[in-house]
């Protein structure tokens, strides 16, 4: 199997991951009121995150290598990095925390809406980044450069305006809307011929 392949792969399979993670992802309320089961549930969900991210970052490094967008995996890096923060608060910090005081479980919401928040940006303008040099260099298709431009400079003009609530509903849309092109990629990668 190529490195292309394997690429692609890793992009459709992680972005795959993110869409389970969040269509199994209970809430902080849930968490609260759900017991162990509910805990246990918080814990196998975002450790299905985590592994993920570095999937995605495999991903992340063929787009790179065909688009010659250093800026874009730089970018993206800084995403990850907040992305396994996020993950790591609200899936093994939260169920640890959840009894033992409001104000203890409120902070790590806090720390992980914060996490989310520079995950969500900086990843659009990872996208945003390849989708110029995807124009530039010709390296995919113009279609999916420019559904990446749009996605991207909507999701992160709405997160950065603190106009999208990164909850379960508003992050599993941004997922949603990211996996999408991801995926694209992904595939587009996994059928190239070498």
């Amino acid at each position: 199997m190529t490195d292309d392949r394997r690429a692609g792969l890793a992009l459709i399979l992680g972005s795959l991951a993110l869409l389970l993670t969040m269509a199994l992802h209970p809430t902080g309320h849930q968490l609260v009121q759900g017991g162990q089961a509910v805990a246990v549930m918080v814990i196998v969900v975002h450790g299905v995150a985590i592994a993920a991210l570095p999937a995605l970052f495999f991903g992340a490094l063929a787009i790179t290598r065909r688009t010659g967008s250093v800026g874009a995996i730089v970018t993206y890096g800084c995403a990850v990095v907040a992305g396994l923060n996020a993950a790591v608060m609200s899936g093994f910090v939260a169920p640890a925390v959840v009894n033992r005081g409001d104000q203890l479980f409120a902070f790590t919401g806090i720390l992980n809406q914060a996490f989310a928040r520079v995950l969500t940006v900086a990843s659009s303008v990872a996208i945003i980044l390849w989708c110029i040099a995807i124009l530039r260099t010709r390296a995919f298709g113009r279609a999916v450069a420019i559904y990446g431009l749009v996605i991207g400079s909507l999701i992160a003009i709405v997160t950065g305006l603190g106009m999208l609530r990164l909850n379960v509903h508003g992050f599993g849309a941004v997922v949603i809307l990211q996996s999408a092109w991801f995926v694209a990629i992904g595939v587009s990668l996994y059928s190239r011929r070498p």
